[in-house]
């Protein structure tokens, strides 16, 4: 059927960061320019997806996942107040995120 190829691509969007960048679907978020990162349990997540949405954020929005990450986007230049992320380990992604921020915001005389 033509629709098992399109239901592949809909559930097959992979969110990963490598070295200090966040890459989910079209999304791309540099580490130096994430502010806060805040893990959503379900009732925050459909709240941020519904009535507390910005025109201007980013969403990746999978219906079929209750929980998700919102990132601060802290470069004004952006035009962006921050990127919304659907996923099924939050708290590995926060983790992550805070990690390539952290290291990408370092002095630079500091060992990483």
């Amino acid at each position: 059927m033509a629709l098992g190829p399109a239901f592949g691509r809909y559930g097959g969007v992979r969110i990963r960061v490598c070295d200090g960048v966040l890459v989910a679907g079209p999304i791309v978020l540099r580490g130096e320019h994430a502010g806060a990162v805040e893990v959503l349990d379900q009732a925050a997540a459909f709240a941020w997806r519904t009535r507390l949405a910005s025109p201007r954020a980013r969403l990746l929005i999978r219906s079929y996942l209750p929980c998700a990450v919102r990132v601060e986007v802290a470069e004004p230049s952006l035009l962006c107040p921050y990127v919304y992320l659907s996923t099924r380990r939050p708290a590995a992604l926060a983790a992550a995120l805070a990690e390539a921020r952290d290291h990408c915001t370092a002095p630079a005389g500091r060992a990483r």
